[in-house]
């Protein structure tokens, strides 16, 4: 994440696609991306269940 005013905006998308699960996650704020319109980065890692 790129800039640390978007915080709640980050906090808002999560609340409204995953409720009150708690979701393991990292967050850190870096100076830059690769490309400069891009402010956010997101992995994942999804595990289909039988």
């Amino acid at each position: 994440m790129t800039r640390p005013e978007d915080m709640a905006k980050v906090g808002a998308a999560r609340a409204k696609h995953f409720g009150d699960h708690a979701l393991a996650s990292t967050l850190v704020y870096v100076a830059g991306l690769a490309a400069p319109i891009w402010h956010i980065e997101v992995e994942v890692v999804a595990v289909k269940a039988d």
